[in-house]
């Protein structure tokens, strides 16, 4: 796929979500998934597929989909979609499922320093609840 044509079909699906043509910004969003575009940029597409999965409710499509992009990210040592699940776990009261990801990001010693903050603060927030 050429550049102007992700970018064009990118922000299309942008647009839709924004509009909430939820559906038709997810098979946009799917199907720049499965082109030729690069690992991160698939991983991109499929992390706006669970955002609108979790905009329609639908929790545990967005998990199976955050796992997918998971695979996609960690060879490039990327925690986007990992600590974007650790997030959808812990709005979806399974603190403690989100701890153990936001702890599994604390081990990757490529984990950046607004990483590390990010997931320490959430990890102080969801044990307060516990």
């Amino acid at each position: 796929m050429n550049y102007d044509d992700f970018y064009t079909s990118a922000h299309v699906g942008s647009e839709l979500f924004e509009k909430g043509e939820l559906d038709e910004a997810r098979e946009v969003f799917e199907r720049l998934a499965a082109s030729d575009i690069s690992p991160l940029d698939r991983a991109n597409m499929l992390r706006n597929v669970a955002a609108v999965l979790e905009k329609q409710g639908r929790k545990q499509d967005a998990i199976a989909v955050y796992d997918r992009a998971i695979a996609l990210e960690r060879p490039f040592c990327r925690n986007d979609a990992l600590e974007r699940k650790a997030v959808l776990l812990a709005e979806s009261n399974q603190p403690q499922a989100s701890i153990a990801l936001y702890e599994e990001i604390l081990r990757q010693p490529y984990a950046t320093e607004d990483e590390k903050y990010r997931c320490r603060s959430n990890i102080d927030i969801l044990r307060q609840r516990l």
